[in-house]
């Protein structure tokens, strides 16, 4: 990151750190808004629709298009092309003053259902993130969601191939493919580069470098990708890689304690300043949980250059046993007196 200003691309666009200006963040949240603005009134008012529909479809599949481009990491772009697509075919082909307006859906009923499942999930999703997937909650541009990270001892990651899966560690993969040894894991260092670029990272990765101090000499992995090897699917969803699925990793694992940690952390809730995450010993399970504030991980730099971002532990396992320690020394010299 340090090499950034150097770059020609940096100089000519005179980047100097990686931080989203006004302007940009104006266009990119609010501008989505008004496109679904735009789409609504298409569907729901007719007066509007002959202006609207032309417009609001020309941005969205710009829109589309451009994620296209832009060929992002463990995203389904094919998702992006099938919406294109569809704003085409069921905005401009089915508009409302053809009949296709929400008021002209034959079932009063069906209408009611439709309408309050698509409220009741992203409502209760965005109030309760930990009861609802993020994607029926409409999270998936929401800035922050549950998301992992695994970090392995020396050696420790080969223990996950014993697990029932259809393939192996994706660093085994690069390596079986031809990749060096370290090119292979320089490849996978590439994702977690990718996590830090998102607030979640940073508070993540500051949670590890407080937890583990033997962190330079760990294999860090991506919890999704993790995921993928082990499932097959994870589709950026968090909940698929949570503390249950660990426990049945460790299952057929057997990792010792302290070789793999895992800090997970859910979505931030409306209404709330914070993300609550955990650190998950796999053979020892939930060790700490605790939170940190968003404003804190947006406002650092992917590297961290300033340290961890400040962190609130609200319970650990080690505080715990300690006091069941005091408790039972208290009890003895109770009895004995």
């Amino acid at each position: 990151m340090r090499g950034l200003s150097g770059t020609v691309y940096a100089r000519l666009l005179r980047l100097r750190h990686i931080r989203l200006g006004q302007v940009t963040s104006f266009v990119l949240f609010e501008g989505s808004i008004l496109v679904a603005v735009l789409l609504a009134l298409a569907d729901l008012v007719d007066p509007w629709a002959v202006a609207v529909i032309p417009v609001a479809v020309a941005i969205m599949v710009c829109f589309h298009l451009f994620i296209i481009s832009t060929f992002p990491l463990a995203v389904p772009l094919e998702w992006n092309v099938l919406f294109a697509y569809a704003t085409i075919f069921l905005f401009w082909g089915f508009p409302a003053w053809n009949g296709y307006a929400v008021w002209d859906m034959s079932s009063v009923w069906l209408t009611v259902v439709v309408v309050a499942a698509l409220l009741f999930y992203p409502i209760l999703g965005n109030f309760r993130p930990d009861k609802v997937s993020f994607l029926p909650s409409m999270r998936q541009y929401a800035g922050n969601w549950a998301s992992a990270v695994w970090a392995f001892a020396p050696g420790a990651e080969a223990k996950l191939n014993k697990v029932t899966r259809t393939a192996k560690n994706q660093v085994d993969q690069f390596v079986d493919f031809g990749y060096e040894p370290q090119w292979a894991d320089v490849t996978m260092q590439r994702v977690i580069s990718w996590r830090t670029m998102h607030s979640q990272g940073r508070g993540l990765f500051s949670v590890l470098l407080k937890t583990l101090p033997d962190i330079d000499s760990r294999s860090v992995r991506e919890g999704e990708f993790v995921c993928n090897s082990l499932i097959g699917f994870n589709f950026g969803d968090g909940h698929l890689h949570d503390e249950d699925m660990i426990a049945a990793v460790q299952r057929e694992a057997a990792f010792e304690p302290g070789e793999l940690v895992v800090v997970w952390v859910e979505s931030q809730a409306w209404g709330s300043h914070v993300q609550h995450y955990q650190v998950i010993d796999a053979a020892l399970g939930v060790i700490e949980r605790g939170t940190w504030k968003v404003t804190d991980a947006v406002a650092e730099q992917p590297w961290l250059p300033n340290g961890p971002i400040p962190t609130e532990v609200t319970w650990s396992l080690t505080a715990k046993r300690s006091a069941v320690v005091r408790d039972e020394e208290d009890h003895d010299h109770g009895a004995m007196a």
